[in-house]
C-alpha cells in the first residue's frame, strides 16, 4: 500500500478505462502536450491516445484536475466529477487527494482520499488513466 493510503474496496470493475485519454482532454490543454523526448526536469502526467504518450506539465503548486472549465486538467468524460481530485506539487514530492469525487481517485488501483506519488505511479480519475511522471 502507498504511504498516506487508507485501506478501501478494489477499484470498481464497470468502467471500462479509456484508451484515447488525450481525446477527451479539453482543447485549451493539447497545445501544453510534450513528446516524452522534449521535457525538461519537472512532475507531469503522461497521457496517452491509445497509440503514442504526451506529457503535460504540472505547472502549479495546486493541480485541480475534473471536469469543471475552471480546472487544470480537465477532462469531458461524463464520469470524471467537476472537482476530481488535486495533484499537489512541492519541489521533489507530489500527492494526489481526492476532491470529494462521485467514482473516487485511484492509485495503482487502490481507491485514496490522500496519497504520496511516486514516479511511474498510475492515477485513476473516473475512467481516465494517467501515469505520475518525475524527471529529474
Amino acid at each position: 500500500m502507498a504511504p498516506g493510503s487508507q485501506p478501501t474496496a478494489p477499484m470498481p470493475t464497470t468502467d471500462t478505462p479509456r484508451e484515447d485519454v488525450i481525446g477527451v482532454l479539453d482543447h485549451r490543454l493539447h497545445d501544453r502536450l510534450l513528446e516524452p523526448t522534449t521535457v525538461f526536469p519537472g512532475h507531469y502526467l503522461k497521457l496517452s491516445d491509445g497509440e503514442h504518450s504526451y506529457l503535460l506539465e504540472l505547472k502549479r503548486a495546486n493541480n485541480h484536475v475534473g471536469r469543471s472549465i475552471h480546472a487544470d486538467v480537465v477532462f469531458d468524460d461524463a464520469r470524471v466529477s467537476r472537482r476530481h481530485a488535486i495533484i499537489l506539487i512541492n519541489d521533489s514530492e507530489a500527492r494526489v487527494l481526492d476532491d470529494r469525487s462521485a467514482s473516487g481517485t485511484y492509485v495503482n488501483d487502490e481507491r485514496t482520499m490522500a496519497s504520496d506519488l511516486a514516479d511511474g505511479d498510475v492515477i485513476t480519475f473516473g475512467p481516465i488513466n494517467v501515469t505520475y511522471t518525475q524527471i529529474r
